[in-house]
């Protein structure tokens, strides 16, 4: 597994050890924001999130959980499911070099349990090297 770190957190060839679809860099927005596309139709974002305190970030970001966060101890990291009035996301937050990222996958329409969803975002934490 490619373990090198581009400035999204995951490159390319690690996404696509983990996870099957051919996956290619989007655009990146103001170098803020990263997209992923997969040749199956699959999305998902990477962003930094600003936060004075990282902790107490990934502690509020663990509260909106809608589901039970699953925790990924390389990355003190979690994945869970939101419910959100325009449709569920999945998001996963991590701490990396002092700072918080969200990773977001949108989910569709409300309800369900998204376990494709959840299963992909784990996957993705996972493969994110250790800080």
């Amino acid at each position: 597994m490619d373990t090198s770190i581009d400035p999204c957190l995951i490159s390319k060839a690690a996404l696509n050890d983990v996870l099957a679809g051919g996956w290619s860099a989007g655009n990146k927005n103001s170098s803020t924001v990263c997209f992923y596309r997969s040749g199956r139709g699959g999305i998902f974002a990477i962003t930094n999130v600003e936060e004075p305190d990282p902790q107490r970030g990934l502690e509020d970001a663990r509260a909106a959980c809608d589901s039970t966060p699953r925790r990924i101890a390389s990355t003190q990291s979690f994945a869970c499911l939101e419910h959100a009035d325009q449709g569920d996301v999945i998001s996963g937050n991590l701490i990396w070099k002092n700072q918080v990222w969200l990773v977001t996958i949108v989910a569709g329409p409300g309800g369900g349990a998204h376990t494709p969803e959840l299963n992909a975002m784990t996957a993705i934490l996972k493969a994110i090297p250790a800080d």
